[in-house]
Order: C-alpha cells, then structure tokens, then sequence
C-alpha cells in the first residue's frame, strides 16, 4: 500500500513539470552548428516565467535564469 502511494505521488509530480514544458529536438544549424535537445516552456505570451529568466531555475539542469 504504501509504495503504491508513493508511485502514484511520483506520478503526480513528474506530470506536473511536464505540463508546462516541452521538449525541443537536436538539429544542425544552417551555419553547420549542432543544437543538442532540450525543454522550454510551454508558449504562453508571458517572458517573466521562463526558465531563462532571473528569479526561475530550470529543474531539469539546475541552471539559474540570468535574463532581466
């Protein structure tokens, strides 16, 4: 019962971060630079809750956001 519980809680939380971000797939650059793949927020005509930005941290990397 009890680890049923915490698998359920799991599930919970890891499709809250999912809910708002998507993954963003590699490509090549038309300079020829490769572009590893990522996440990003989920488009919502906001710029102050990006992962980017300061006061955010991106919970898939850790990084801070340094944008004003």
């Amino acid at each position: 019962m009890k680890s049923t519980l915490v698998l359920l809680l799991a599930c919970i939380c890891a499709s809250s971060f999912a809910a708002g971000s998507h993954s963003r797939k590699s490509h090549i650059r038309k300079n020829g630079t490769y572009v590893a793949p990522s996440r990003a927020t989920n488009p919502d005509h906001t710029r102050a809750n990006n992962y980017s930005h300061q006061g955010n941290v991106n919970p898939y990397n850790g990084k801070q956001g340094t944008k004003p």
